[in-house]
This record gives structure tokens, C-alpha cells and sequence, in this order.
């Protein structure tokens, strides 16, 4: 009930007493301005009155008065509901009435639950990976949070209500905390308050034996007709006796591969691998499954996955002039690397190429013919140290139209093939190279520190080296140069002098390596150990950048669909892009989905700006639309052109948050502890 009072109040602009001695003189001078006229006594006082009003007047404006009115209101303490929203909260471990969401939300509602909180102001908030406040409450509320964190949102509740009388804060959750937090500074001076949201298990409730899938481990990416292998962790809770059952790698209904796994007695781990070979191009969906006799949950016995199968071996050519070790070690690289078919030609002496094959040195076939035919079967070219008549000018013209049509052109630097009389000053490919080398450049003979730029740490195909603390030094590097309007710097000098410089040709790529001793970079890692070198991994990867595969070079004249991932959690939004190529009217653009219980949907995509959110590391202009996945199992997304002349399809396979849907009863001790902790 509010109690007003009021005050006025003076802010003078100068001090009273002045005021009250200017207005004794003033009221004298105006009296006796009114003696010597002819007015009487009672106008005489009327026309004195009014210069005192107007001194009135003014001496109020430099009193500056003001009103100040208080009221005292009685205002309700605080009382903050945190609602656990994580997925758990849907399990239901020992088969009861209602699962844990469903009895926070009827405590929620019961009548004299609600008749209490007409004592208190009332903030309702969400917890789960983030905290969400104002939050609704409905019978249609998700609980499909992917984790729980709940001590760092009790944190933040009593933070965030610092100012505010808090009573305490209502936590309606079942403990199953994923953080090492727990509570800090004024969260710890609150109390909070716990509902039992599972009765604790009866005898005839014994939890029975249970085996499951705990985490599959696969390759996102495999070669088609080459072989993958998959590994899973199987774990059992409350079971001792030995058990041997099969495990089974399926696809489409039938089995690809078995083996069996055996559990000893109080054993509760197990690892098992399969091996396969996909034959089909393409997203595969795939799965993994344990049929063990004695199990109380088969629902979790079968996980899903998905594997993008890329196409067979590329096909390298490689032109080197005289034999030197960056041929030697470069070869080496690429014969180990089974993605990759290397065709190799040494120039000898009179000018002429010899076939170097590394099965059969003493091959003499001849250089291919640079056709489009020819050049077709390639999917890279490597120009080594060669000088500007090694190759003729229709030569270079065809290489050149084989990267405009999608192919991948490496130059490999050298003092011969960089200099004035070099592969690199040929006229054909002017438009091509992706530096410019100044009259003056030379190879400068220094040891100096090389690392990646910021554009070389953004680009995908080179994130598996960013794993290595420091690169080793060069010997050697061609400058200076200039990289052309459309060329990007990956690799560059501590004194920022490019070595490794790529850019997009039509719709293919090339690069050029500025030093003829990267090839040091394989010393110290031949002896011993079957894992790649630094240098065998940088070609490797490099190569990649430079030749994507047929599909991906299919996709530049049509539709590229992009996603970020191809498992999603369920209730988690997608973001679905798309990049159209030139021959694609991208007016209309749409993308269908099928849910996994057949359901056709169809969303309209807009123009957007597409970045880390669509699996990109640079923004692009393309197309984009999301939908949150509200049932476990595969969708098949299409993106296609209003008029059907292009698609492109993938899988996206929605499942159970890995972290929440556990089967984990009730975490008591963790609340009881929580409750002891606080207020």
C-alpha cells in the first residue's frame, strides 16, 4: 500500500538574505516614486503593490522552488523458477507415470503451488547449454537442450538478480550436471529450493542389464572402393555374468560386415573395429549394430551415420627438367599416397621427356599428348624446373584451358623456371600465374622463418597442419614478387615475402611454391613411424586445395548445398546454404526436405551471406533457409532450381543429444549437495 508525502523545495540562485535586502530599498524607492502625484491613497498603494508582485515574481524564479513528492510502496521479494530444459529431463530410466519433464511441469501447475507464488514477483528461466530467461511456460515446451549445465546458470540467475530482494530460486532438474562448476559468491548466500522429480526405485525397479553403443568413431570422408575402418565403444551397466553377441555394420536392411565381441565377467567396456569398402559415390548412410540377447533397453543398441564417398585416385602429371631432390622427395610424397596416381617425366638432355616411373625406371613412353582429351584423364599438373622451351605455346594454351575447364596447375619454383627465360614468363600463361616477378628478382640464399598468413590458417584444406607448433625454416626463396588482383598469400616469410601464393583460374586453381628447398622439410621424419612428414602432409593437402573433387567440380556450374554438419542434435537449428553457379537461375531457389516419417516440406531459400554457420572459412553471397529436425532419424535435404534442371541432394541425420539421453536415474547426491550449499 503506497504512502505518499510531499515537500517543497528551494534551490536559490542567490542566497536568501540578498534577496530580502534588495527587496527592502526597492519597496522604499517605489513608495516614494508615488508621493509627489496627484493619486490617492488607495491607487497610490494599488500601483505600489504591482512593482512588489513583479519583485515577487522574480525573486521566486531565483528561489528555483520545486516539488518533491515520495511514496513508500511495499514491493514482493523475488522468486526465481529454473527449469532444467535439457534432454535428459525426457528420460524415464525406471518406467514410471510420468518422466521427469512431465512432473515439473504438473508441479508447476498444482493449485496450491501457484496460490504461494501470489506472494512473490516470479522469473521464469530455462537452463541447458545457455541460460534463457523470460521463459514461457507451455505443454508443448522442448526439453532437448544438448547439455546441462547447471551450476553456471544458478551463477547467473544470482547475478543477474543482484539488485533485486531474491527469496530464492525454484530448481525444477534432475542434477545431471555436465559442468565442473559449482556455486559462486552470492549464489551461495541464496537459497534453493528441489522438487523430487523421480521416485527413487523400488526392488521390483532393480535396474537390469544393459548394453550400448557409447561412441562410434569413423572417417566423415572415404575414398570409393578403398577401404574404411570403424571403431565403437560398447559399454554394459548393471550386469556381471560373460555375454558374446554379434555387432553388425549395416546398410539399406542388410548386413555389410559382423564380427562378435565378448564381454568377461564384470567387464563393462569393450572396443570393436570393422573395416569396409564403399562402392557408391555420394552421402551413404550407414549403421551400427549390437544384438546381445540378455538386454533391457534395445533402443540403444543401433547408432546412424553418415559417410561422404568422394571419387577414386587422382591422376597427377608431373614435368620436372633436370633430377633434383625436390623431385626425388615430391614423388616419394605422392607414390605413398594412395588417393593420389602419379605420372612422372624427367627432361633429359637433348630436350626430350622421359617417362620416370617409380615400378619401371627404365619405361621410355612418351610425353601425352596435351589435348583436352588427354589432359581430361588428370586431375593435377606439376610444372617443375623447366624453362620457357621446354613446353610449346599450344602446349601451355591447352594447360592453360585445362585449368579454366576445373583442373589444378602447381609451379614449382626454381632459378630456372622463375627467371626471365622460365615456364613462368611463357605469354600463355600471363593470365595464369598467380604472381608477378619484377625485373631484379632473384633466389635468395638464406635460412629464414616461414608460417601461414591469416588467409592460409582460414582455408580448410590447410587446418591439418595448424596442428604443428612451428614450421620448419626454409633455405631459399624467389623475390620479390607481387601476387596478382585475384591471388591469395598462404604462406609467407617472417619478413611477409610470399612462398606459397594460390588463386582461382575459371573454374579451376593455381599455385606456386617461391623456394626450391622446401623439399628440407622431409629431413628428420624418413626413419621410423608409418604417420606422413610435415612435406608429405603439406603436398598432400596442398593438392587438395588444388584439385577438389569431380563432384566439387561438377558443383561450379551447378548447386552446391552446404552444411556445417551432417549430425545435427534434435531441436537444434539447421542452417541449410546453398552457391549457385553460372548456368543455374538461382530466382526460386528451393529446398525440400523428407522427414523420416516420409513428410515432403518445402522452404523457399533467400539471398544471405554465408559463413562459418554453412562450413565455410570466408563469407560468400549464395542462399540460405534452417528448420529444426523434431524427430530422431535421416531427412534428405534437396536444394533445387525453380525450373529443375539443377538439384543437389545430402543426408542430415538428426538424433538423441550423445551426452543427455543416457539412461542416468535421478543425480540425488548432487542436488542434496546443492541444496546443503546454498542459502
Amino acid at each position: 500500500m503506497p504512502f505518499p508525502t510531499a515537500a517543497i523545495m528551494f534551490s536559490p540562485v542567490i542566497p536568501l538574505w540578498v534577496i530580502i535586502l534588495c527587496a527592502l530599498p526597492f519597496g522604499f524607492f517605489a513608495w516614494r516614486t508615488y508621493s509627489a502625484c496627484t493619486l490617492s491613497q488607495s491607487e497610490r498603494f494599488f500601483l505600489w503593490s504591482l512593482r512588489m508582485l513583479a519583485f515577487a515574481c522574480l525573486a521566486c524564479i531565483l528561489l528555483q522552488p520545486s516539488r518533491r513528492e515520495t511514496q513508500l510502496r511495499e514491493e514482493k521479494p523475488v522468486l526465481a523458477v529454473v527449469l532444467d530444459c535439457s534432454a535428459s529431463m525426457r528420460d524415464n530410466p525406471y518406467r514410471q507415470p510420468q518422466n521427469r519433464s512431465q512432473r515439473a511441469l504438473a508441479f508447476l501447475k498444482k493449485s496450491h503451488f501457484k496460490r504461494k507464488l501470489a506472494d512473490y514477483r516470479v522469473k521464469y528461466f530455462s537452463a541447458g547449454a545457455t541460460l534463457q530467461e523470460d521463459l514461457v511456460l507451455s505443454s508443448d515446451l522442448a526439453f532437448a537442450e544438448p547439455r546441462s549445465l547447471l551450476a553456471p546458470a544458478l551463477n547467473q540467475v544470482a547475478e543477474r538478480l543482484r539488485g533485486e530482494n531474491l527469496a530464492g530460486v525454484l530448481l525444477l532438474s534432475d542434477g545431471l550436471d555436465q559442468s565442473a562448476a559449482w556455486l559462486e559468491g552470492r549464489a551461495r548466500q541464496v537459497p534453493v529450493y528441489i522438487p523430487e522429480l523421480e521416485d527413487p526405485p523400488s526392488a521390483a525397479q532393480k535396474p537390469q542389464q544393459d548394453f550400448f553403443l557409447q561412441e562410434i568413431q569413423y572417417p566423415k570422408r572415404a575414398t570409393v572402393n578403398w577401404e574404411l575402418k570403424i571403431e565403437a565403444t560398447i559399454r554394459r551397466k548393471n550386469g556381471a555374468e560373460p555375454q558374446t553377441f554379434p555387432v553388425e555394420l549395416r546398410q539399406h536392411g542388410s548386413t555389410l560386415r559382423s564380427t562378435e565381441v565378448s564381454f568377461a565377467t564384470n567387464e563393462n567396456f569393450k572396443r570393436v573395429s570393422l573395416t569396409y569398402e564403399p562402392a557408391e559415390l555420394g552421402n551413404q548412410l550407414f549403421q551400427l549394430a549390437i544384438v546381445p540377447e540378455d538386454d533391457s533397453e534395445r533402443k540403444n543398441n543401433q547408432r546412424e551415420f553418415v559417410i561422404d564417398v568422394t571419387d577414386a585416385q587422382k591422376r597427377i602429371l608431373y614435368l620436372e627438367g633436370v633430377p633434383r631432390w625436390e623431385f626425388k622427395f615430391l614423388k616419394r610424397a605422392l607414390l605413398t599416397d594412395k588417393q593420389q596416381q602419379l605420372t612422372a617425366f624427367v627432361q633429359s638432355a637433348g630436350g626430350a621427356f622421359i617417362n620416370f616411373d617409380e615400378h619401371d625406371s627404365s619405361a621410355a613412353a612418351a610425353l601425352p599428348e596435351f589435348t583436352d582429351q588427354t589432359l581430361r584423364e588428370f586431375s593435377t599438373i606439376i610444372l617443375g624446373d623447366l624453362s620457357d622451351q621446354a613446353l610449346s605455346g599450344k602446349d601451355c594454351q591447352s594447360i592453360a584451358k585445362f585449368v579454366e575447364n576445373g583442373g589444378g596447375l602447381l609451379f614449382l619454383g626454381s632459378v630456372r623456371s622463375c627467371g626471365p627465360e622460365g615456364m613462368l614468363s611463357k605469354a600463355e600463361f600471363k593470365d595464369l600465374v598467380p604472381v608477378v616477378s619484377p625485373a631484379g628478382a632473384q633466389m635468395l640464399e638464406q635460412r629464414t622463418a616461414v608460417s601461414f598468413t591469416a588467409a592460409g590458417r582460414a582455408e580448410p584444406a590447410f587446418a591439418p597442419l595448424l596442428t604443428e607448433p612451428r614450421l620448419p625454416p626454409l633455405l631459399s626463396y624467389w623475390s620479390p614478387v607481387e601476387p596478382g588482383p585475384f591471388s591469395t598469400v598462404f604462406l609467407a616469410t617472417a619478413e611477409a615475402s610470399p612462398v606459397l601464393v594460390g588463386r582461382r583460374f575459371g573454374q579451376g586453381r593455381a599455385g606456386i611454391i617461391l623456394s626450391d628447398s622446401l623439399w628440407r622439410w622431409q629431413l628428420g621424419s624418413e626413419a621410423g613411424g608409418t604417420e606422413k612428414s610435415l612435406y608429405g602432409r603439406f603436398i598432400t593437402q596442398l593438392l587438395q586445395w588444388l584439385s577438389p573433387s569431380n563432384r566439387q567440380q561438377n558443383q561450379d556450374n551447378g548447386i552446391q548445398l552446404l552444411l556445417a554438419e551432417q549430425e545435427v542434435d534434435l531441436w537444434s537449428r539447421v542452417q541449410i546454404g546453398a552457391l549457385c553457379g553460372k548456368a543455374v537461375d538461382s530466382s526460386g531457389l528451393a529446398c525440400r526436405i523428407i522427414t523420416p516419417e516420409g513428410k515432403s516440406l518445402a522452404l523457399p531459400m533467400v539471398p544471405a551471406n554465408l559463413g562459418e554457420d554453412f562450413g565455410l572459412s570466408q563469407k560468400e553471397s549464395g542462399f540460405a533457409c534452417e528448420f529444426v529436425p523434431e524427430l530422431p532419424g535421416t531427412y534428405k535435404l534437396e536444394v533445387m532450381a525453380r525450373d529443375g534442371l539443377h538439384s543437389e541432394g545430402v543426408l542430415l541425420l538428426a538424433k538423441q543429444p550423445a551426452l543427455e539421453y543416457t539412461g542416468e536415474p535421478i543425480q540425488r547426491q548432487w542436488l542434496q549437495r546443492l541444496a546443503r550449499d546454498s542459502g
